[in-house]
């Protein structure tokens, strides 16, 4: 390949990796809040549109970003921080009565978009309108699609409702009751599945439509969406906190070309991302070592492979040349808790490390390749007639990461006597394998996002037998007896503490997955933007911006 060829395929996959990852990124925040210089526009150059206005079917960064500008949760995360602390919003104060029982006093003087005053009867009408969109009521229509966010409120059985019912108190008290004791209940009012929304604008029975209206106590109205072109936002002027600096903020949905207008912000790497006089482009996972908080790996069959197969197959991956792969846009990641998690991140958990000599021991252990002195005699029984293990690698075909991927530990893995047979299948069949059929594949690399932001949702959705995202068949007693305890564990320092055990017991004696990598952090603003708010929750929040 000629030196033109392989620039333009570096840009490729840069634009490719950074785009699929909509990376963000946190930095120092001086709360500086002078009034704007003049009327002013706020321009968010966005990678696609939003698939859905509704919160329960908001799954999409664009639509997520689109929601969290309109409505507001009890609970939030204070984004000017980089450790994210959580924080009372709409909430005024909360304490529990018992275990399984929430009291929150709301704040007094908030008004909806809609002039309909916001109170616990705002609360129980969202809170009961989730039940009802995942079916915990049982009333929901065989016509209608359950929420496509349901999961995220049912108990790891799969089958309770996390939300008994919601009773109100007074004008501005709720108690939220819990079918059983659930720790991140608190987390999960934070997401914005969650967010409250105006009884009176919104359908209680059906979705909010891609077209419909979106009303919430945010710092800006929901004007409209024009086809795949912009998403339109003008300040709400009776917030009541302080207003925002801007009075209107547009979502410019990107066609691969560049824009007419001024960009303010790019919420994905943009080939064209403006002049680099005026540009700020900033890598925070360079400065501080966070990265985001997305896991990408390689996923082994639990139930085909026991323990010995794959430590064996995670020592044996030379985990350096997936960075080379990448361009060094990613860390290594030791298991599914990205140090974004920070507290309850175990910096001390190491995942294997290419080490061909402990992967040849677990080989010897189990009887294979015992007094081999050399790499050719362990090749030679890969490539031979019986090789110690044939494993399948399925991936999506023209998938160049997962194509390369496949390259990488076929070669590898002919070093400890292992030969990969290549699967590749159409995109549709391979969703269809990891969703709906994962018992029949053996070795796949895919990449998981947390919805929520607690690592109870990640070992839940990726290691919970009745989880949809348990894509490796994992069923480890120790595992789930802890996922149990910390349902029921409210200390948030002892609940960080059982998730730095359990990253421990991943990476010492799972060996569920082989972790690879997380992707780095960057954002693209311009210079004349202040108090830009970045984050590895990948929200995007206009409201202390100003320019200057």
């Amino acid at each position: 390949m000629n030196k033109k060829n392989i620039l333009i395929a570096s840009l490729a996959l840069l634009f490719i990796i950074l785009s699929i990852s909509n990376i963000y990124l946190v930095f120092e925040i001086i709360n500086r809040t002078p009034e704007p210089l003049e009327p002013s526009t706020f321009r968010n150059l966005v990678s696609s549109a939003p698939d859905s206005l509704d919160p329960l079917n908001a799954s999409s960064y664009n639509s997520r970003d689109v929601i969290h500008q309109v409505c507001e949760g009890l609970f939030a995360y204070d984004l000017r921080e980089i450790d994210l602390p959580r924080i009372n919003h709409l909430a005024n104060e909360f304490f529990w009565l018992n275990h399984t029982s929430l009291a929150i006093k709301v704040r007094e003087g908030i008004y909806f978009h809609d002039n309909y005053p916001f109170n616990a009867t705002a609360v129980k009408w969202t809170l009961d309108r989730i039940n009802y969109f995942i079916n915990a009521t049982g009333m929901l229509p065989s016509s209608t699609p359950r929420a496509e966010l349901t999961s995220i409120f049912y108990l790891p059985d799969g089958i309770t409702p996390i939300i008994n019912c919601t009773k109100i108190i007074d004008e501005f008290n709720v108690t939220i009751h819990l079918n059983a004791p659930y720790s991140p209940i608190l987390n999960l009012l934070c997401h914005q599945s969650c967010y409250i929304l105006s009884p009176r604008s919104t359908p209680a029975t059906h979705y909010i439509e891609i077209n419909g209206d979106l009303v919430g106590t945010g710092p800006y109205k929901f004007d409209k969406y024009i086809q795949f072109e912009e998403v339109q936002f003008s300040r709400w002027d009776g917030y009541w906190r302080n207003l925002a600096h801007f009075e209107k903020l547009i979502y410019i949905i990107d066609h691969a070309q560049p824009p007419d207008n001024v960009i303010d912000w790019y919420s994905f790497y943009h080939w064209s991302y403006g002049n680099p006089n005026t540009t700020i482009v900033k890598d925070f996972t360079e400065d501080t070592g966070i990265p985001r908080m997305k896991y990408y790996y390689l996923g082994f069959n639990n139930e085909i492979y026991n323990v010995s197969w794959r430590k064996a197959m995670s020592y044996a991956i030379n985990y350096s040349d997936i960075s080379n792969l990448i361009y060094d846009l990613a860390i290594r990641s030791n298991s599914p808790i990205s140090p974004g998690f920070k507290e309850a991140y175990n910096s001390s958990a190491k995942a294997a490390n290419y080490n061909l000599t402990k992967a040849r021991l677990v080989m010897e252990s189990m009887g294979f390749g015992v007094g081999f002195v050399n790499d050719s005699q362990w090749q030679t029984v890969a490539e031979g007639p019986t090789p110690f293990l044939t494993v399948n690698y399925t991936f999506n075909i023209a998938n160049s990461y997962r194509e390369e991927i496949f390259e990488l530990i076929e070669e590898n893995f002919k070093f400890i006597g292992i030969k990969v047979v290549e699967n590749g299948v159409a995109w549709n069949e391979y969703r269809s394998y990891i969703y709906e059929t994962p018992e029949f594949l053996s070795l796949y690399a895919h990449n998981y996002y947390p919805e929520v932001y607690d690592p109870f949702y990640v070992f839940r959705d990726l290691f919970n037998p009745n989880s949809n995202e348990n894509i490796a068949q994992v069923d480890d007693s120790w595992l789930n007896s802890k996922l149990n305890l910390i349902t029921h564990t409210s200390n948030d320092t002892i609940r960080n503490n059982l998730y730095k055990e359990i990253q421990g017991y991943i990476t010492e004696v799972g060996y569920y997955h082989a972790p690879l990598y997380h992707s780095k952090l960057y954002f693209w603003h311009a210079s004349n933007i202040y108090n830009p708010i970045y984050n590895v929750l990948d929200l995007f929040e206009v409201y202390y911006m100003y320019r200057s």
